[in-house]
């Protein structure tokens, strides 16, 4: 089934991740506490592509996770962390990437220690695997636009997507 090689985060956890100081250690577990609900019953690393909508400042723009399961040593593919934003600079990838990373990191810790390759060897999530990039995309020529572009934008992914 083509869907299931996709996850649609809704649009309250990417705030809920960001509310915790993600800063220590203790933050970082904190910010995987008040969000991992959102993934109880699902998991994100066999998933090709996770959608995040991240809304902050009265916009919308969508972070784009491809191929979360490839952040291990024995990766196939590489793992991307896409910005889409229709509003220039609004929204900044060095912001909107640790808390993501960080998330990942935790549930990989969680849903995954243990699991071993081929070798025997146990696959460790490396978030400086991920390349982040903000993508660029038509933009908005007002202030109130950006909802329906994050939705053509996830429109245009799923047809798209390889």
């Amino acid at each position: 089934d083509e869907l299931r090689r996709f996850h649609f985060f809704n649009s309250f956890f990417y705030k809920k991740l960001c509310q915790q100081n993600n800063n220590t250690a203790d933050g970082a577990r904190s910010c995987y506490e008040s969000a991992k609900r959102w993934t109880k019953n699902v998991d994100i690393f066999s998933k090709d592509y996770l959608f995040v909508p991240i809304h902050d400042a009265l916009h919308w723009s969508l972070a784009l996770v491809c191929f979360p399961g490839s952040a291990c040593r024995s990766a196939d593919k590489q793992p991307y962390i896409l910005h889409l934003d229709s509003l220039r600079g609004s929204h900044d990838i060095r912001y909107i990437k640790p808390p993501l990373l960080s998330f990942m990191e935790a549930e990989w810790e969680v849903k995954r220690r243990g699991v071993v390759d081929d070798n025997g060897e146990p696959l460790r999530f490396d978030p400086k695997s991920f390349v982040c990039r903000t993508v660029p995309v038509p933009r908005q020529n007002n202030s109130s636009d950006c909802g329906l572009f994050l939705l053509k934008y996830v429109e245009h992914t799923i047809e798209w997507c390889p």
